[in-house]
């Protein structure tokens, strides 16, 4: 395998940005920290290094990480600040807050989101040294839970793992790179960067096991989430049986259909009444708002959305929101079916280019009719696309994955540019359909007169089997 070495202190030209709240909070930090050490920091990339002048970083060891929101983050800085400084070791923090958001985002690698800050202590003790004072001093805080890493207490902000400081990479046999350790016996193995905390086995844990809870309990989820192992959803008060995972006192969780940064989403049986159902997870502090909103926030919104059309038939019936270990969960009826965008490549195999235009365009006047009726019902979609529809055996679409969309009754005025690229409305201030951004009941009569550009990208991917991307 080839070899590629990669500093951790090395990288990108600065991204520009007016934002320097971050980096103000360590020039102040820097003025006022005494001691006989004196700290370089320089900008690089997304990040803001900063190393003691004449340090020197092991190549591997017990990192540690330490989680913020967007908001929280300059408290958060500020509070380990004189921690860090204190020490020995190099670190390394996000140097805007939208770099945060961008850690934490629904889309983030689930190995590498929410480590805003990183510390590479010099040696185990000082690893332990400052995982304690860091625990202490970030207390009461909110921050995501570290899927990659183990929390250092119940709640807390600060996680640890075992890894490279200064990154070795090769490519695999398979021709993908893979980041690598050394082993006792000096051999490569592979730095294991995924959703849950897998120490090497020689690795041996210099952390103490049970640290007590801060009296300032802060807002982590204080465990792994179902999305991790069958273990870890016991431990947070999940029980498991021999056909699956119970969660919420009545749901038997069989598989995961998808894990993203936000949270799973699982097949479940419901055991009152024996139905086939869907469970979404809502991860706390992941994907924060300017208004600290998070995913669980978005899947409350869902949930209104799927109460207000569940008399038409139009989504999928609402069964239960409930809370577990600090997550959100919505569980939904499952649609039986295919997704809108397979069905039309399966209506092109069976029937041939050509052929499929008279069924396409039945479904395309069942879509303009599922728009009409989810419009009349006060709702403002905002990613009509073929991903998030289902087409049930009988042919009917039904909308799925409705935490975008909007009710009459939501006052929201932020954040309206979301959802797929060629299926969400115009950005605010289009003429074309800026009617269709704000869901007062006037402007929803209105949008069904103008353009909708979920519906006319999905029409039009549907005639040619092509995704859209058009205006």
């Amino acid at each position: 395998m080839a070899d590629f070495h990669f500093s951790v202190l090395s990288g990108a030209t600065a991204a520009e940005s007016d934002d320097t709240r971050l980096l103000d909070v360590l020039d102040r930090a820097l003025g006022a920290a005494a001691g006989p050490l004196r700290w370089k920091p320089l900008r690089s990339g997304m990040w803001a290094h900063v190393r003691p002048e004449n340090g020197e970083c092991p190549q591997q060891g017990w990192k540690l990480h330490v989680s913020a929101t967007p908001a929280s983050a300059q408290d958060v800085l500020a509070r380990s600040l004189p921690v860090l400084l204190a020490g020995r070791s190099m670190f390394k923090f996000a140097a805007t807050r939208d770099h945060v958001a961008a850690l934490n985002s629904r889309n983030t690698s689930r190995g590498h989101s929410g480590k805003f800050i990183t510390v590479y202590p010099v040696d185990d003790d000082e690893a332990v040294r400052l995982a304690a004072e860091l625990h202490v001093a970030t207390a009461g805080l909110p921050g995501p839970r570290i899927l990659s890493d183990r929390p250092y207490g119940p709640g807390s902000l600060v996680h640890y793992r075992y890894g490279a400081f200064v990154e070795v990479r090769r490519i695999t046999n398979d021709g993908f790179y893979a980041w690598m350790i050394l082993d006792p016996d000096g051999n490569p193995v592979e730095d294991r960067r995924g959703a849950t905390y897998t120490p090497p086995p020689w690795a041996a844990c210099p952390f103490p096991q049970d640290v007590p809870p801060t009296e300032k309990q802060n807002g982590t989820d204080a465990g792994d989430s179902t999305e991790s192992t069958r273990k870890s959803a016991t431990e947070n008060g999940a029980v498991r049986n021999g056909k699956g995972v119970r969660i919420g006192s009545r749901f038997t969780v069989h598989e995961a259909i998808r894990h993203t940064n936000k949270g799973g989403v699982y097949r479940a049986t419901d055991t009152e009444t024996g139905e086939a159902i869907v469970i979404k997870e809502g991860r706390p502090h992941v994907d924060v708002d300017a208004k600290g909103r998070d995913t669980r926030d978005r899947l409350r919104t869902e949930a209104r959305v799927l109460e207000a059309v569940d008399a038409l038939g139009i989504a999928p019936r609402p069964v239960a929101l409930f809370a577990q270990a600090g997550h959100l969960f919505l569980a939904e009826e499952m649609i039986p079916g295919t997704s809108l965008r397979q069905w039309i490549a399966d209506v092109i195999g069976d029937a041939g280019w050509g052929p499929h235009v008279p069924p396409v365009l039945e479904m395309c006047g069942r879509l303009a009719d599922l728009m009409a009726k989810a419009h009349e019902a006060g709702l403002i979609v905002r990613d009509f696309n073929p991903s998030n529809i289902m087409v049930r055996p009988d042919g009917a679409p039904v909308m799925i994955d409705l935490e975008l969309a909007l009710t009459a009754d939501d006052g929201e005025r932020e954040g309206m540019r979301v959802g797929t690229p060629g299926y969400s409305a115009p950005p605010p201030g289009s003429s074309r359909s800026e009617v269709a951004l704000a869901p007062r009941p006037v402007e929803v009569r209105a949008a069904r007169r103008a353009p909708r550009a979920g519906l006319a990208a999905s029409t039009a991917g549907l005639a040619t089997n092509t995704a859209w991307y058009g205006e």
